[in-house]
């Protein structure tokens, strides 16, 4: 019997291992059972609740599960384990600087839930601010009045410029529960630039207990006044233009132009100005030709901490058509003479507006010499300090008046040094003699 049973041991044990390497493609699929686990979903959003605006980072949990909220405050908590018979979960959504808030929450697998939180925010226990000046603003000055308001059990009040303590102030009565403060700061030492501002309060005492830091502002110090070049017409200017562009460059380093407060004048009345913020040039052209005459223009402006520029100046126009006349140009056209060292000269006149002694060019053999002027006379005048060689030469000047009207004039001569320069005489009895006899 005991050898039957064994023959039958070995034949089951033969035949189970047939089976097991028959292929599971023949195989009857199991039927999944009703009482097994499965997964279900956690969803949904995280706002505060006093503003409504979504609340990005806050984090959800649901017992060993979690998710953290996107940008829009939306969370997703995937593949949550429940048994057959469902499960109950505690969820609870959390964030800095709200309070966390939980929910009680019965799930089944296969399904997805929403749940929304929101969340009610902290209130600090002390929160202070600076109320003026305001962030980014522009001062001017050797004092500021910065103004401090607090919220909560504040026993000191201490403002800080560029990290620097300038004031503190104690309230004395720290169990009130907001108050404000305006520090008064000297700020005749501090150079013109980006400052920055900043206030810290206590309890009560600096280094123990709850303390809060305000938010730090920047203000741009400006005492440096505009600036205002490139006038034009100058100052005591005489033109021959009655239509001209009146125009000037406004600049500042610091704070920058109010182009708001530029006015610009022609002879007392405001004009419309056009300015180019890129370059900084202000320019009119009047629409009227300007009489004859002289004429006045002023330029006001302010730059943004509301330092004052201004400039005024005169002009004159003249609407003078004639050109300079040149006289007495000497040596002559076409002569010959004998000297090498000849006084190159001739006479400028203008009735009108008058010569422009600085427009005055000279040219010997067309290089530019130094010449001299006499206004009372016209007179320009040069004299070589070489003596010219023998030969051709040519002389030029140009000229115009002050306002504008240009005149020139040239000629050529020849030096010949090689005949003797002869002296004309006469006699008593009307005799001429030619030569030294």
């Amino acid at each position: 019997m005991t050898g039957v049973m064994k023959k039958l041991s070995i034949f089951l044990l033969v035949f189970s291992i047939i089976l097991s390497s028959v292929s599971p493609a023949y195989s009857r699929p199991k039927k999944t059972s009703w009482w097994e686990t499965g997964t279900a979903t956690i969803q949904g959003k995280a706002t505060n609740s006093l503003t409504n605006q979504a609340i990005s980072d806050a984090t959800v949990k649901a017992g060993r599960y979690r998710a953290t909220a996107d940008a829009n405050g939306n969370y997703v908590i995937k593949n949550i384990k429940v048994w057959f018979w469902g499960r109950v979960y505690k969820v609870k959504a959390s964030a800095n600087g709200y309070y966390s808030r939980s929910r009680w929450i019965y799930v089944r697998k296969g399904r997805t839930y929403t749940l929304n939180f929101r969340l009610r925010p902290k209130k600090p226990l002390i929160l202070v601010k600076i109320t003026s000046p305001e962030d980014s603003s522009y001062i001017k000055g050797t004092s500021l009045d910065v103004k401090v308001l607090w919220e909560g059990r504040a026993g000191i009040i201490d403002l800080y410029l560029d990290d620097n303590l300038a004031g503190s102030y104690r309230t004395w009565h720290w169990w009130h529960r907001s108050g404000n403060h305006t520090f008064k700061i000297n700020i005749s030492t501090q150079e013109d630039g980006e400052h920055k501002l900043k206030t810290i309060a206590y309890r009560s005492h600096r280094r123990r207990g709850y303390k809060a830091e305000s938010k730090e502002i920047t203000f741009i110090l400006d005492n440096t006044l505009p600036v205002i070049s490139a006038l034009s017409p100058a100052d005591n200017a005489l033109i021959n233009n009655n239509q001209p562009e009146i125009s000037a460059v406004l600049s500042d380093a610091t704070s920058g132009i109010d182009k708001e407060t530029i006015i610009l004048k022609l002879d007392d009345a405001e004009v419309i100005a056009t300015y180019d913020e890129t370059t900084g040039k202000l320019s009119y052209t009047p629409i009227t030709a300007l009489t004859d005459g002289t004429h006045a223009i002023s330029i006001e402006l302010k730059d943004k901490a509301g330092n004052v520029a201004n400039i005024s100046s005169t002009f004159r126009v003249e609407t003078d058509t004639t050109p300079p006349v040149i006289s007495n140009l000497t040596p002559a056209d076409n002569s010959v003479i004998n000297n090498s060292t000849p006084e190159i000269s001739a006479i400028v006149k203008d009735t009108e507006s008058g010569v422009d002694p600085s427009s005055i060019v000279m040219k010997v053999d067309e290089n530019i010499v130094t010449h001299s002027y006499d206004s009372i006379t016209g007179k320009i005048s040069y004299t070589p300090e070489i003596a010219l060689l023998d030969g051709s030469h040519t002389i030029s000047v140009e000229v115009k008046d002050k306002a504008g009207n240009k005149s020139g004039i040239e000629a050529s001569f020849i030096i010949d040094t090689t005949t003797p320069e002869l002296e004309i005489t006469s006699h008593k009895d009307g005799d001429v003699v030619i030569g030294n006899e």
